[in-house]
């Protein structure tokens, strides 16, 4: 997930950020309206932009009310989940018809043999190595947010049902707002709601 401050990566703190967002965006505050927040990239000149040439012309962005902002983070969201359970799909069907394959005869022994004695990763690097390691390190620093994201009940939460209510329970009770919202999204963005607003 992708906000203004950053890159929001694991699936607790996605959950964390996601939720917090859809819950202040269905309080429709007024004041929220007058907060105007960095919206999308105004392109300065065309071609690379080098490093010299960013110090010289700083990045402009769009102003935007921040409900925008956070309905348009709630859709890219959305947009991804629905991509990620796609291809999840698709994976399992592949697998399926391979598993298939072998069993109908279609693949040779040679065929399976040779895809199973050829390494996934011939020559492992350094960091390779150490992250596997920091994987299975168990600091005891890290251990209290383990168990905290753990216990938490929003582990529980399904994200996908989560921002579909969130999407359609505005629609159903602020149409007007929930028109206005939808015309800062871009098109990936507008296909993920209607998807959820169909069901």
């Amino acid at each position: 997930m992708v906000t203004a401050t950053g890159e929001i990566q694991g699936a607790y703190q996605i959950k964390v950020t996601t939720t917090a967002l859809a819950l202040l965006i269905s309080t429709r505050h007024p004041e929220l309206s007058r907060i105007e927040v960095n919206g999308h990239l105004v392109k300065t000149s065309a071609g690379i932009t080098t490093r010299s040439k960013a110090r010289v012309t700083p990045d402009n962005w769009t102003k935007i009310p921040l409900p925008s902002k956070i309905f348009a983070l709630l859709a890219d969201t959305l947009a991804e989940i629905q991509e990620q359970v796609g291809d999840d799909a698709d994976n399992i069907d592949e697998e399926d018809s391979d598993w298939e394959e072998v069993q109908n005869g279609d693949a040779t022994p040679h065929d399976i043999m040779y895809s199973a004695s050829v390494p996934s990763n011939a020559n492992p690097s350094v960091e390779h190595l150490n992250a596997m390691a920091k994987v299975f390190d168990e600091d005891e620093d890290d251990s209290y947010d383990d168990d905290l994201a753990k216990t938490d009940s929003l582990n529980e939460v399904k994200l996908l049902d989560f921002l579909t209510n969130t999407f359609v329970n505005l629609w159903d009770s602020d149409r007007p707002l929930f028109e206005y919202l939808c015309q800062g999204l871009t098109n990936p963005q507008r296909v993920a709601v209607q998807k959820v607003l169909q069901k």
